[in-house]
């Protein structure tokens, strides 16, 4: 059976300290079952080494790590309203069911979650 394991999502707030930055499951849970955990670890990363590296030439740290917290959120929200979305409906046996079979009657639908499950959709914003 399909299980979603939504009941444990959690946001973290505070993504940032004084010498310290949260990246990856550290940063915030994704369900693994929507597939997006490596690629917030990946884009997080980026922007924590950016911040890294600022505040390593000397840089105030406080409103660098700060600006890494903030710039994290705003990158994960879209997929985490996607991830929150499909847990909602994985969790509902007859809503479950109804979107498995929607799926499978149109590939394209399924295409695009897929795109967006894996940020790759433009709907994300850069994190270049």
């Amino acid at each position: 059976p399909v299980s979603a394991d939504g009941r444990q999502w959690n946001a973290t707030l505070v993504l940032a300290g004084e010498g310290i930055l949260l990246v990856g499951d550290a940063a915030g849970y994704y369900d693994p079952l929507t597939g997006q955990g490596m690629s917030g670890a990946i884009r997080g990363a980026r922007i924590a080494a950016a911040s890294i590296l600022r505040e390593l030439a000397g840089s105030d740290s406080r409103s660098d790590f700060r600006s890494y917290s903030r710039a994290l959120h705003r990158l994960v929200a879209p997929s985490r309203r996607i991830q929150k979305l499909i847990e909602a409906v994985l969790v509902r046996p007859g809503l479950r069911t109804r979107m498995i079979r929607g799926l499978g009657a149109l590939p394209g639908v399924a295409d695009a979650l897929i795109r967006v499950t894996g940020d790759i959709s433009p709907l994300f914003p850069s994190y270049e």
